[in-house]
């Protein structure tokens, strides 16, 4: 039973059914679907998914129309579903574009997938995929890597990365070979740029020019870019000598055209990614010499002055005013406390009490009566301060599986919503008549769980 659903989960988000399409779709420039690919599992919480969906969506909505932005993430989670969204916007294309783009994307994505738990449309000037994630299977599979919030937002490579070609052919001299130049220099400089994006024009020999882009999701790591580059690359020789040709995958696309798609000061000077050494290796060893010098004289003069000093014995049954650190002696100390004698004994520490006083004011709904009361209330949020109680309080579960990881922890932190469906058990330490009540989620079943959360980046 258990192999089973590990090969339903993997099929769900590996096993996409593609859909290669070549047709133009009313927008403001080129937005072209070329690529839908659609998860062949279908959501078992669809009014939670399509809540979130639309939640997501309208949030990207505001990034792009308010703050200009062509690449964002978002997430957000109803019972017992998370949807991850991601949108992403190339470069060149202008904030009313980058709307219609995300306009078309956001209906044809929903109208091409359906119910899907997972779905990405890909265009020439924008991409937008969507995942959903079952906690409840999360919590079963806590080690599957797949459902990790970074997997989505990382994945560069996955089945169903293609290419499109156009149906003209150039026929400038030389034009294969300076066309596999210029995509090789993309390839390579891409993924050490900041934020993932180039776009170059290349002189062709008959007066026309390339002009090619490249672009990976800006949360992924340099090397997945490059891996990503390295297979669109690959791909776009099938194009050449075709006058224009796209790839495209997960998380990285590539384009090149002998048409203008972007203005030529849009351009971006790759040449400085493309050195390999040079004087930047130079001067790299250079300072490391001098550097190492400079530790080793430092330390040479400190052993050369450097002089021991004498710890001065406390007179501390004579002392009448601080003179700084003082170190004593066993007999001191003896003395000092009438040989440890429990009559001179300040106290025990306070650690174990203070969690049961929390978890007292918690059950009674009272977290903020915790809070030092030396602190101004206008100085922190209370509901806030709540929600870092409640996450200090599920780290104390008696088991190790129910209490969340760092990275969940991290996420847990950030989230406005995901708290609020966990409810932490009496910690180990409490000791109680009651019946440990496992981390349930509101309107299901009574089956007991332990939860996984996955992080966000």
């Amino acid at each position: 039973m258990q192999l089973q659903l590990i090969k339903f989960l993997a099929i769900t988000l590996i096993w996409w059914s593609n859909i290669n399409v070549e047709y133009a779709v009313a927008a403001t420039r080129d937005t072209r679907l070329i690529n839908a690919g659609c998860s062949s599992i279908n959501t078992t919480f669809p009014s939670s998914f399509f809540a979130n969906v639309n939640e997501t969506f309208s949030e990207l909505r505001g990034d792009i129309n308010n703050q200009s932005m062509h690449f964002g993430t978002s997430q957000k989670s109803r019972e017992a579903a998370i949807t991850y969204t991601m949108f992403q916007c190339r470069n060149y294309v202008s904030k009313s574009d980058c709307n219609d783009c995300f306009n078309t994307a956001s209906l044809q994505i929903l109208d091409i997938c359906k119910k899907a738990n997972g779905a990405r449309v890909i265009y020439n000037e924008c991409f937008l995929s969507v995942l959903l994630v079952a906690l409840l299977l999360v919590a079963l599979f806590k080690s599957i890597p797949w459902y990790e919030s970074e997997r989505f937002y990382q994945q560069t490579n996955e089945l169903g990365a293609g290419v499109a070609c156009g149906n003209k052919t150039s026929n400038a001299t030389g034009f294969i070979g300076i066309g596999q130049e210029a995509l090789r220099e993309l390839q390579i400089a891409t993924p050490k740029i900041n934020g993932f994006y180039a776009a170059t024009k290349t002189k062709v020999a008959d007066g026309s020019a390339m002009y090619a882009i490249a672009q990976c999701v800006e949360t992924a790591s340099e090397a997945k870019c490059l891996d990503c580059m390295t297979i669109a690359y690959n791909n776009l020789q099938s194009c050449l000598p075709n006058k224009e040709g796209s790839a495209y995958d997960a998380g990285c696309f590539m384009r090149y055209s002998t048409s203008p798609f972007f203005a030529d000061n849009q351009t971006i000077n790759i040449a400085p990614y493309l050195k390999q050494g040079g004087s930047s290796k130079k001067w790299a060893i250079i300072g490391g010499v001098v550097g190492g010098v400079v530790v080793l004289l430092v330390l040479f003069a400190w052993r050369l002055f450097r002089k021991p000093k004498k710890v001065p014995k406390a007179d501390i049954l004579g002392a009448t005013e601080l003179k700084g650190p003082v170190s004593f002696n066993y007999k001191d100390l003896k003395v000092a406390t009438k040989n440890f004698s429990d009559d001179n004994k300040l106290g025990e520490g306070g650690f174990g009490a203070v969690y049961k006083q929390a978890w007292k004011l918690y059950e009674k709904g009272m977290h903020l009566e915790f809070v030092d009361k030396n602190i101004d209330p206008n100085e922190y949020d209370a509901e806030e301060v709540k929600k870092i109680i409640k996450i200090a309080l599920l780290c104390t579960q008696a088991s190790p599986i129910t209490r969340p990881t760092m990275s969940e922890l991290i996420l847990l932190l950030k989230s406005k919503s995901l708290v609020e469906n966990l409810r932490p058990t009496t910690p180990m330490f409490i000791q109680t008549n009651t019946k440990n009540r496992a981390l349930t989620f509101p309107n299901e079943s009574n089956a007991t769980i332990s939860i996984s959360i996955p992080s966000g980046r």
